[in-house]
């Protein structure tokens, strides 16, 4: 019996930026503990992940940036796409809350809502889609980690005036969601309040990224929903215990 290899590819939600015990507590450790309980014993979850890089970062070596956003944003050979897979991993799960939205703001002059979404539809999906065409090519089953939302009470004002959260962040959830359909590791709806931002309970005092509460909340109904537990029956034949 073989292993089920995970990685988790990312930024600083997937590296545990600021809780207590990132090893334990980040997304990939509660994902693996729920794997091996009952599933797969044999599940090894790996992270690949750094705070602050974004999609254009983790495209695969090679890849050439667009000339207007080169400056913040050279593809990162230690942590992309093509180190990744270079792991053999068997499932990648793809998590960035933002992926480049972040700059928008503070470096490319993107500051409407309008602005956001046509930089989500006409740039960010297009490599998460990048991302999932070299996992395609390596045999590797592709999934996504939805945005979750951020805490009214930390927004910039750039951030309210762009309704970032709203029209940027889960515009992008939407989109992916509507892209990838059960492939989507949706977040979103387990986190947010009525309002659509962050539910305190569920959030670090920072307001960006989950606390283990919120961490918790999905691996269970996230997985179950994306059909982990039916991986042996996905388009690549794989010979695992779940």
């Amino acid at each position: 019996m073989s292993s089920l290899r995970v990685t988790v590819l990312g930024s600083s939600s997937a590296a545990g930026t600021n809780l207590a015990d990132p090893a334990n507590e980040r997304y990939a450790a509660t994902f693996q503990t729920y794997l091996r309980a009952g599933r797969s014993s044999h599940c090894r979850v790996q992270v690949v992940a750094l705070a602050g890089i974004g999609l254009y970062e983790q495209q695969a070596t090679g890849y050439s940036t667009p000339a207007n956003r080169v400056g913040a944003c050279p593809v990162n050979t230690g942590v992309n796409i093509t180190f990744a897979l270079a792991q053999k991993p068997q499932v990648l799960i793809l998590h960035h809350p933002a992926g480049n939205l972040p700059e928008c703001l503070s470096q490319w002059s993107i500051t409407t809502e309008a602005g956001l979404q046509n930089f989500i539809d006409t740039e960010q999906m297009g490599l998460v889609a990048n991302i999932k065409t070299l996992c395609d090519t390596a045999r590797c089953e592709f999934y996504v980690l939805s945005p979750h939302p951020l805490l009214e009470s930390v927004l910039s004002q750039a951030q309210i005036d762009s309704n970032y959260v709203l029209g940027g962040q889960l515009y992008f959830r939407d989109a992916l969601v509507s892209a990838y359909g059960a492939r989507c590791l949706d977040y979103w709806p387990l986190v947010a309040g009525g309002d659509g931002y962050g539910v305190a309970g569920t959030m670090l005092v920072d307001g960006n990224h989950l606390n283990t509460t919120g961490i918790a909340a999905g691996p269970e109904a996230v997985l179950e929903a994306a059909g982990f537990p039916r991986l042996h029956n996905a388009r690549t034949p794989l010979d695992i215990d779940l």
